[in-house]
């Protein structure tokens, strides 16, 4: 695939997800009963029923009723509302050795197969050809103007956190700093979703990064959306006369928790116009303003931003020091999602979802973290335990990230090992 900085969002290229994939499936016997199948994390498009009871027709050999894992319902052959897998004409479910778990989608269905993308970085997005490129035309310094040089100094296959990781954004922000770069970035973006078959994909970015006295907000959102309409309206001409889904997209802007002076002209502007300020006055008040002007540009100009977000260092940057940026986006009819429980405990994935109403969580990976609860908390189970049956009740929806944090949690080395696993067994 395209070689890219980062590999935020759920990519399904990541060089894990890739070799994961590859493995070859067990093989299926021909004969016999039908046993228990039950499909597996392992995964990642199917969420599946389990099937039992008697040896299966050809038109379902798996069995003549199905359980969800999810419901309990006993339901038909084809599965419930809650789970995604159908039979498999001609395969048996148990081989010689007992149970069997069915095969792994091929990387030829996963690439057909419509998918959204809710969880992608415009920064974390770049090919790496491009960065080079862009580099080199406006002069700016990178610790190496080769793709593997890049990959082994800076886009690094793991890293030791999640602040380590977050460091390579600054070679990537600094190109993006003219309307032209900007624009390029979506496209090339909206290209290599297309390509891995994305049908509808959410791109978000800090446009106060990007802001200084050539570049206003306003310009630069629609560069992006420039970009991004450039590569759907080509999609619509290639698809033309055929069933295939027209591709779409989506804006979500955010907000940072955290930042100084040096992280852009706007920001050191910002910080130099409030010198007596408290940091966390700062803050709201850059969110605020970020906030305002997404759902302006979204009302008068017509631009496709469909969220607001908050991005950046959760320990020591709480959620609702930008309380009244969400309470704005939340009277103006625009979602929120929040970064929570990236790299720190539940009470940062509760802090989004109370105090800025957040529809959706980033990331979610400590939603069970009993051990990161902290000294405030007296009975870590219980409070996880309340905490994620709210987060299900409610039906927050979790942006799970796996390949991003395979990259950043260096207690993480292997895709079995995600709390996605855990997310939907429970």
């Amino acid at each position: 695939g395209v070689g890219r900085v980062f590999g935020e969002g759920d990519g399904w290229s990541g060089a894990r997800g890739q070799q994961d994939a590859d493995r070859q499936p067990p093989e299926w016997s021909a004969e016999g009963p039908s046993g228990v199948v039950e499909c597996g994390v392992q995964h990642p498009l199917l969420r599946a029923c389990v099937g039992s009871g008697a040896a299966g027709s050809e038109e379902d050999p798996r069995g003549a009723t199905l359980s969800c894992p999810v419901s309990d319902d006993r339901v038909g052959p084809l599965g419930c509302g809650h789970c995604s897998l159908h039979p498999i004409k001609g395969l048996s479910t148990r081989s010689a050795g007992g149970p069997m778990r069915p095969p792994r989608p091929s990387n030829a269905l996963l690439q057909e197969l419509p998918k959204t993308d809710l969880h992608v970085h415009l920064d974390g997005s770049l090919r790496l050809s491009s960065l080079i490129t862009m580099a080199r035309e406006r002069s700016i310094k990178l610790p190496s103007y080769t793709e593997e040089g890049l990959k082994e100094l800076v886009f690094k296959p793991t890293y030791e956190s999640l602040p380590d990781y977050l460091e390579g954004f600054a070679y990537t922000t600094a190109v993006m700093q003219d309307a032209e770069a900007l624009e390029r970035a979506a496209f090339e973006l909206a290209e290599d979703s297309i390509a891995e078959g994305v049908v509808y994909v959410e791109v978000r970015f800090a446009p106060q990064l990007h802001i200084h006295d050539r570049l206003s907000i306003d310009e630069i959102l629609k560069a992006v959306h420039r970009g991004m309409q450039r590569a759907q309206d080509d999609h619509r001409e290639t698809v033309r006369g055929t069933k295939a889904p027209v591709f779409h997209y989506g804006i979500i802007v955010c907000a940072l928790r955290w930042f100084t002076g040096e992280f852009s002209a706007w920001y050191g502007r910002l910080c130099s116009l409030f010198p007596d300020a408290h940091d966390v006055e700062v803050f709201g008040l850059a969110s605020m303003e970020l906030a305002r002007a997404a759902i302006r540009l979204r009302d008068e100009e017509g631009l496709p931003i469909v969220g607001f977000d908050l991005a950046g260092r959760e320990d020591g940057y709480p959620a609702h020091d930008h309380r009244d940026a969400f309470l704005h986006a939340h009277r103006n009819f625009l979602k929120k999602t929040v970064h929570a429980g990236e790299a720190y405990g539940p009470e940062s994935i509760f802090d989004a979802i109370t105090e800025l109403n957040a529809d959706r969580l980033g990331h979610g990976y400590y939603l069970f973290g009993t051990d990161k609860c902290g000294p405030d908390i007296s009975d870590p189970s219980a409070y996880v335990r309340r905490l994620s049956e709210y987060v299900a009740d409610r039906r927050i929806t979790v942006e799970v990230c796996i390949t991003s944090n395979l990259q950043t949690n260096p207690t993480l080395n292997r895709v079995e090992d995600h709390i996605f696993g855990r997310m939907l067994r429970e």
